[in-house]
């Protein structure tokens, strides 16, 4: 039990430090989004140096080998954690969807991912290198989530996807070490979500722009009537 403890309070710690310097759960920008990654990386950071402190302390001697591997497979579970986990907490707290937008996302899980996850799993029966394209399926999946959908659709993709790629190669296919499935989601996530948000900004300035020359437009108007008076 003691082992376990420090570990929750160097997160509480990390966790305490971002509120001091006023670093907040948002992913509206690639800055934030950066910011946040960036955040989750020296946590787990942080809390994989004292676990490895400890192990060396409490556990008996292990090859340097094998516990490089351990640690590097906790490293990355606990930041794809972070990845899967945070964006949705933001989402179901923070943000609203509107009718049209939840519309097109429920049309698009029911032609696009419903059919390319039945897809992934059927070539998840195959043998190599067939099973090797259910997870560049699963990639074309979150990106095509992440540009249509920004940051929203592409973490409720990589969930999804996420889980297809564990039960494919833990009960199906021809499983692969954790530390590579690990590696290879945290990348796709780190990436997709990065996307998802460039996507959204992308599109909020479109949209500020086409107020502001829908303004000038009627301030152009105004203006050739107000001539049009000064001159008569």
């Amino acid at each position: 039990i003691p082992a376990e403890l420090p570990a929750p309070r160097v997160l509480a710690a990390g966790l305490w430090l971002l509120r001091r310097f006023n670093l907040r759960a948002s992913l509206h920008s690639p800055q934030e989004v950066a910011q946040l990654l960036l955040s989750a990386t020296l946590i787990v950071t942080a809390t994989t140096a004292v676990d490895a402190t400890l192990l060396a302390l409490f556990h008996s001697p292990m090859s340097t080998q094998l516990m490089i591997r351990v640690l590097g497979e906790e490293l990355l579970s606990r930041y794809l954690g972070i990845v899967l986990v945070v964006p949705l907490m933001i989402m179901l707290l923070r943000t609203r969807y509107d009718q049209r937008a939840l519309a097109g996302l429920l049309k698009d899980a029911l032609l696009v991912m419903l059919p390319s996850m039945a897809i992934m799993l059927a070539l998840s029966w195959q043998a190599a290198p067939e099973s090797q394209f259910a997870r560049a399926l699963s990639l074309a999946l979150v990106l095509f989530f992440a540009f249509r959908h920004g940051w929203r659709g592409a973490s409720l993709a990589l969930i999804i996807s996420s889980l297809g790629i564990t039960l494919a190669t833990r009960y199906l296919g021809h499983p692969a070490s954790g530390a590579e499935a690990y590696l290879y989601l945290a990348v796709a996530g780190t990436g997709a979500i990065m996307l998802g948000s460039a996507t959204d900004a992308l599109r909020w300035s479109n949209a500020r722009v086409s107020e502001q020359n829908d303004h000038l437009g009627a301030v152009n108007q105004q203006l050739d009537k107000l001539a049009r008076q000064l001159r008569r």
